[in-house]
């Protein structure tokens, strides 16, 4: 997957002195490869080729955590900065006590949460934000939208939002309900398509049975977010990959989204994310939060570790290395090290196994440094 990074983004996580040239050529040598360079109203654009097995680095942050781990190998100190894993959570106070009747299925839908917001201002959004979005090739549309898709650039995390008013009620209270679909359902998303559901595709559909989101791809038109609006629910989550998957081929829909959860992604980042997502709101659109935040992530994340044999590490790289060594290549990909115990962070849980350490210790070390050497053989 490619992806279109701009220089001044990219330096709001991370503290460097180094060179959009140096960036270029250290990170292709030892992480995601930067096919181009070039500039753009005053900036500098990295397009770079993440690695399908990587959604951990589709986003700014992920490649400001790269960059932070490798850069330093070449003299260069780097630092990440403005990470949301290490956000302070303080709780919000809703002034109002607007609510939401949520069910979701934690099979299809590992985490939800969801707040809802009024007395949001939809139209243009701030130069700022319109100038970031249309460098990562994102038209700008309107202070909502522009923030769901600078969060998904931003961290990698796809977001939406709805109108709360168009969310029909059941009970008298409006409803969420995520569930699989049946076949031949039936939903028009934003771009004025309509699909005609194969069946156990992930959607949701509100107090009155209407589906008004087909989850994972893109949201269904009949709840989107208009210049009208007042109130939001604003809504990011993590889905079954399979799902997302067969149903953005089966009805040939391919969006960012799509791209990013069929991938699978990391819940415990979903919290930071609409905390973030709350702030620009009222940053930008001064919106003001209306009601709890509604968190449901039945199976939190357990951390784990990997046991990593230095004698194994060595015979693999041809050099010994010390555990000072290790532990400075390891600690900021977000890895932590107690001896031979390498702790997993949750967004990296394509590591497993020894091996897979050794890969990420040799590629930051950089294969270019490993010398080749013939094997023994029987005189």
């Amino acid at each position: 997957m490619n992806i279109l990074v701009p220089d001044s983004w990219l330096r709001e996580f991370l503290i460097t002195k180094a060179t959009p040239q140096q960036i270029k050529e250290y990170l292709s040598l030892c992480g995601p490869s930067v096919e181009r360079v070039h500039k753009e109203g005053g900036d500098v654009i990295y397009d770079m080729e993440v690695t399908s097995n990587r959604p951990d680095s589709m986003s700014i942050l992920g490649i400001a955590r790269e960059a932070a781990a490798i850069l330093p190998r070449f003299g260069i100190p780097a630092k990440l900065m403005n990470d949301p894993y290490a956000r302070r959570v303080r709780p919000f106070e809703a002034r109002a006590q607007k609510k939401l009747n949520v069910r979701t299925d934690p099979e299809l839908n590992p985490r939800w949460t969801s707040v809802v917001i009024d007395n949001v201002k939809v139209g243009p959004s701030p130069a700022w934000l319109k100038k970031r979005l249309e460098a990562t090739g994102i038209r700008s549309l309107n202070t909502i939208v522009d923030i769901t898709n600078y969060i998904m650039q931003a961290y990698g995390q796809p977001v939406h939002a709805f109108d709360y008013n168009q969310v029909l009620a059941k009970n008298g209270v409006p409803t969420m309900i995520l569930r699989a679909s049946k076949k031949g359902e039936r939903v028009t998303t934003l771009d004025g398509k309509t699909h005609t559901l194969p069946g156990d595709d992930i959607v949701i559909e509100d107090g009155s049975g209407r589906l008004i989101d087909l989850c994972g791809i893109m949201g269904a038109e009949n709840s989107s977010v208009k210049s009208s609006t007042k109130t939001i629910v604003l809504f990011m989550q993590t889905y079954d990959p399979t799902h997302i998957r067969r149903t953005s081929i089966s009805l040939a829909h391919r969006t960012e989204s799509a791209s990013l959860f069929e991938k699978g992604l990391d819940p415990e980042l979903v919290y930071p994310s609409i905390l973030k997502g709350i702030e620009l709101i009222n940053q930008v659109a001064g919106g003001q939060v209306a009601s709890k935040i509604y968190d449901i992530y039945t199976k939190p994340y357990r951390p784990y570790t990997v046991m990593l044999n230095k004698e194994k590490l060595a015979t693999y790289l041809g050099v010994s290395l010390s555990d000072k060594e290790i532990n400075s290549i390891l600690t900021p990909l977000g890895f932590s090290v107690k001896g031979q115990r390498v702790g997993v962070p949750s967004f990296r849980r394509d590591v497993t196994i020894d091996v897979d350490i050794v890969e990420e210790v040799a590629r930051i070390y950089g294969y270019h440094h490993i010398k080749p050497k013939l094997p023994s053989t029987e005189p």
